[in-house]
């Protein structure tokens, strides 16, 4: 029954894992219920919960105390027990500086737009709110992403209307098409460069060799260095 509803907790017992997980069961337990027209006690919730945990010091502390896992009131209670034992003291402090020291520097916008989520998600739900989060998302975002969206007409930060997922992927659009627009400009294809160790956009560069933005775009405060696999690129065209 555990491996139709409960996947094993089978990553590194961290705080960031074990909370994902952890909010990944209460999810499949809802999603069970609501299929199925059945309300889950308690008590199977937590021995479902307590029978995935298969990491060796989950294992042992589970079957040691058991029988008084099983007796508590609530699944919510046995999930106070699990992190009060296997969490750091400061758990949330290190996921709120993982959250805050999360940047897209020189990754590409999609892959940190799916990173800054995720660490929102090992966070309780409204410890960053809907307001910082989008802030997060723009300022800490690629200086020419931020540069577009800045111009960006009819483009309000402060919308309420507007949802995380919204500026998500109006900000993705923009990613993409500065990354097509620098692609046609160059006359190459951004395909052979690692998103992972550049920025996506390769910048120009004027006579004296220093990276340049696009014309069309006002000089962002800050520009982070071209790298030698960039410049490879540009001297092959």
């Amino acid at each position: 029954m555990s491996n139709k509803i409960v996947s094993p907790f089978a990553s590194p017992l961290t705080a960031n894992t074990l909370e994902v997980w952890l909010g990944s069961c209460e999810d499949r337990f809802e999603n069970y219920e609501d299929t199925y027209d059945k309300k889950l006690v308690p008590k199977t919730c937590i021995c479902l919960t307590g029978a995935a945990l298969t990491e060796p010091q989950m294992v042992e502390w589970w079957a040691s105390g058991k029988v008084e896992f099983l007796a508590l009131p609530s699944w919510e209670a046995f999930v106070k027990k699990v992190k009060d034992h296997f969490m750091p003291v400061n758990w949330k402090m290190d996921a709120l500086e993982q959250f805050y020291s999360c940047s897209q520097g020189k990754h590409n916008f999609h892959t940190f737009a799916m990173d800054l989520a995720q660490c929102l998600g090992t966070l309780p739900s409204a410890t960053i709110s809907t307001a910082i989060y989008k802030h997060h998302i723009l300022f800490y975002s690629h200086p020419l992403l931020y540069l577009c969206m800045h111009v960006l007409q009819a483009f309000d930060i402060d919308n309420s209307s507007q949802t995380p997922d919204e500026l998500i992927a109006l900000m993705g659009s923009q990613w993409d098409s500065l990354v097509a627009d620098n692609a046609a400009h160059l006359g190459h294809s951004l395909a052979h460069i690692n998103y992972t160790s550049s920025t996506g956009i390769p910048f120009l560069t004027s006579s004296t060799g220093n990276a340049t933005s696009p014309a069309s775009l006002v000089t962002p405060p800050k520009f982070l260095p071209i790298i030698e696999e960039e410049k490879a690129a540009l001297t092959a065209i």
